[in-house]
Parts: structure tokens; sequence; C-alpha cells
């Protein structure tokens, strides 16, 4: 009995990944987005400002007016609202199977099942990169014009299980980790290397 019951379930998920991918993004005469079916049939009316299609997991990222960017599945149920990035004027993008959302002012990880992997506890963090993200705390921000940066910070580095794999010792975030395994970040004013056990190797010599 347990093994049709698992059967059905997966047969049910397949079901309805096929049918979110089967969905096509179409606009109407105004402009605005929405999905029909593969017999071009609207199943989902043409209201988002901007959509994309359907994952293979079922989930599409749209925008309205009242809600901004957020990830509807094809019953146009609410899924999570990703991170909006104001400096590129664009929601926050998979990286490594990943990608960031907002709760309460602070920033979080989902994934491409629009699952909650990192509770949202962070005042900033980075997208993922060659296996660490950089978070940080005690965030002072600094504008110019519509733009903004941190100015200082404690940051430090998560794995993707949300571990603070790198304490937060350094003032900023110039580089993300990259293929070497090495990172450039502020330390006592400086600009410097270090690597994934937070050790710094060198200075910084662009």
């Amino acid at each position: 009995m347990k093994k049709i019951l698992i059967i059905l379930f997966i047969i049910i998920g397949c079901l309805s990944r096929c049918t979110a991918e089967s969905l096509v993004l179409f606009e109407d005469e105004n402009g605005l987005s929405g999905y029909k079916d593969a017999r071009g049939r609207v199943v989902i009316e043409a209201k988002y400002i901007f959509a994309e299609p359907f994952s293979k997991y079922g989930i599409a990222p749209v925008c309205d007016v009242e809600r901004g960017w957020i990830y509807i599945d094809h019953h146009e149920n609410f899924i999570i609202k990703p991170y909006f990035i104001k400096n590129n004027n664009d929601f926050d993008r998979f990286s490594e199977g990943l990608a960031r959302y907002e709760e309460n002012g602070r920033i979080g990880f989902f994934n491409e099942r629009g699952q909650v992997v990192i509770k949202a506890c962070f005042e900033f963090a980075s997208p993922f990169k060659n296996g660490l993200a950089a978070v940080a705390r005690n965030v002072r921000w600094e504008k110019h014009e519509e733009l903004e940066f941190i100015k200082t910070a404690e940051v430090g580095f998560i794995n993707k299980q949300g571990d603070l794999q790198i304490p937060y010792l350094y003032e900023n975030l110039i580089r993300l980790f990259d293929e070497n395994g090495t990172a450039v970040v502020v330390r006592e004013g400086k600009n410097v290397v270090i690597n994934s056990q937070g050790d710094v190797l060198k200075e910084y010599q662009p």
C-alpha cells in the first residue's frame, strides 16, 4: 500500500511539473503578460507588468504594481518574494541553485522549488559563488544619487547550510570567492586576499 501511495505522489508531482512547464507566456494588447496552455487557452490572465517562463520546478517570477516581483505556481498561488536589487532594478536570480529573499528587512535564501533553505536573518547577503556567500551585520549604507553601497560593516561568509564558515572579521567585501578559493575583503583599512578558512594571504594588488 505504501509503495502505491509513493508511486501516486511521484506521478502527481510529475504531472504538476509538466503542467507548469507546458504553460506558454503571452502578452495582451496592453502589453501585460499572462500564460496559456498548449491549446492556446488562457490559464492565467494577462495582468502582470513583467513575467518569465515557468521553470522545470513549476514556479515562475512575475511582477505586478502592488507586490512587485513574486514567484507563483501554475495555479497562481504565491510562493515567495525574491530579494529586489535596487541598484539593478531587478529581482535576485539563482546562483548555484539558490536565490535571496527578503523578510522583515532581513535576507535569506530559497531553492529553485521556492523552498526556504536559509532563514532571513542577515542584514545583508551576497549571492553564492563557489559555495560561499558574504553576509554582514552592523551595516552602514552610503547613498550615491539613487544607488546604495555598503560603507562599513562586519562581514563574514556562510556555506549553503547557512553556517557561518568565516566569522565577521572584515569591514567590507571587494570580491567574492573565485575558482581558486580566494576572495578580496577589507581588513583594518586594507584590501587583502583571504582563503576559504579566512586566513589573510596577502595585500590585494588590482
